[in-house]
C-alpha cells in the first residue's frame, strides 16, 4: 500500500464510501463515491496507480458525468464511529445504489436518492502532471457545465499533510501483531482523526529505523504500548520501544504509556515490568472502537 493510497481510502472520514464498477478501459483506476449525510451530497473519487496521461483523465471526468448512478463493486466503508450522525442504516444494491440513514434525536429519514452530485472531483494519482497539463484538466473541469471542480492530488499532497499533521500517539507493537491488531488500531485512530506514528505509515525508505523510532517516541505525546503474548516475547525493538518511552517518562516525571492488553494475564504483564502492571490499561476484547475512544479520551 502506497502513502498515497492510504490517504485516498482514508480520507474524507466522515462519509460513507461505496467503491464502485467503473468500465473496462479504466483498468488503472479506482473509484468510490463518498456519501456526505450532513452536507446531503456525495463526491466522486478516484485513484489512478499508473496514469500520466491527461487525455485518459478527461475521459474518466466525462463517464463520471454522464453516468453517475454505478453498481457496488467489491467494499464500503463506513464513517468513522465519531462521525456517525444516524441509526438503522440500510444500503440497496441495484442498479443505483441507495444508503438510507435514520438521525438519532428522530425517525427522519435520508436516502441517497434525493442527494446531488458535487461538483468537486477527487483524483489521487501516483504520478503527477506537469504544470501545464495540471491547469488544462482544471481549465476542463470548469468549462463544463454546469462546472466541475477538479482537485488532483498526488506526492506533494501526502508531503503537505505530512508536514502539518504531525503524530501525537507512538504505536508500538510486535510485527507478528501488525495485520490483526496494530494496523488496525492504526487505521481506526486516523479515521477519527488522531494522528498516529505508525511504522508502515511514518518510515520512509532510507530512513534510519533507530533514529526514526526514536524521534517518534520523543516527539509523540503518548506511546501506545500493544501488549500481547508477542509483544512480551520480543526482546528486539518492542523492548527497545518501551524503554525508550518508559525513559522518557522518567526523565520527564510524567505517564504517557497506554497499555492495550491482548490476551495477557496480569502476572505476564507483572513479570515484563512491575511499571506496567500498576498503570491502567486497555483490553482489546472490548471491540476496537471502544479502545478507540478510551484513547481519545486519554489523549
Amino acid at each position: 500500500m502506497t502513502e498515497l493510497y492510504y490517504r485516498f481510502t482514508n480520507d474524507l472520514a466522515h462519509c460513507f464510501k461505496t467503491f464502485v464498477k467503473l468500465p473496462t478501459e479504466f483498468t488503472d483506476a479506482e473509484m468510490y463515491i463518498a456519501t456526505d449525510f450532513n452536507s446531503a451530497c456525495m463526491y466522486a473519487v478516484a485513484y489512478f496507480s499508473n496514469v500520466n496521461d491527461l487525455d485518459y483523465y478527461k475521459k474518466f471526468i466525462d463517464d463520471i458525468i454522464k453516468n453517475p448512478a454505478r453498481e457496488i463493486h467489491s467494499k464500503m466503508i463506513l464513517p468513522a464511529s465519531k462521525f456517525a450522525i444516524g441509526r438503522h442504516i440500510k444500503i440497496t444494491n441495484g442498479k443505483e445504489l441507495t444508503i438510507e440513514s435514520k438521525y438519532y434525536t428522530d425517525d427522519t429519514k435520508e436516502e441517497t436518492n434525493t442527494f446531488i452530485l458535487s461538483p468537486r472531483i477527487f483524483i489521487y494519482a501516483e504520478h503527477s502532471l506537469n504544470s501545464d497539463h495540471l491547469r488544462e484538466l482544471i481549465g476542463y473541469g470548469e468549462n463544463m457545465n454546469p462546472p466541475r471542480k477538479i482537485k488532483f492530488l498526488s506526492e506533494s499532497y501526502v508531503d503537505e499533510v505530512k508536514l502539518y499533521q504531525n503524530p501525537i500517539a507512538f504505536i508500538s507493537h510486535d510485527s507478528r501483531d501488525k495485520d490483526k491488531i496494530a494496523r488496525v488500531l492504526a487505521d481506526n485512530l486516523i479515521k477519527s482523526r488522531i494522528p498516529v506514528w505508525y511504522d508502515e505509515y511514518s518510515l520512509k525508505v532510507g530512513d534510519s529505523l533507530t533514529d526514526s523510532i526514536n524521534n517518534g517516541i520523543k516527539n509523540c505525546k503518548k506511546c501506545i504500548l500493544i501488549l500481547s503474548k508477542n509483544f512480551l516475547s520480543n526482546s528486539g525493538w518492542g523492548r527497545s520501544e518501551f524503554r525508550s518511552a518508559f525513559t522518557k517518562d522518567m526523565i520527564r516525571k510524567e505517564r504517557n504509556l497506554i497499555p492495550i492488553w491482548v490476551d495477557v494475564t496480569p502476572d505476564e504483564v507483572l513479570d515484563y515490568h512491575a511499571d506496567l502492571a500498576d498503570t491502567f490499561a486497555i483490553n482489546w476484547r472490548i471491540g476496537v472502537d471502544k479502545v478507540c475512544r478510551k484513547i481519545e479520551e486519554i489523549l
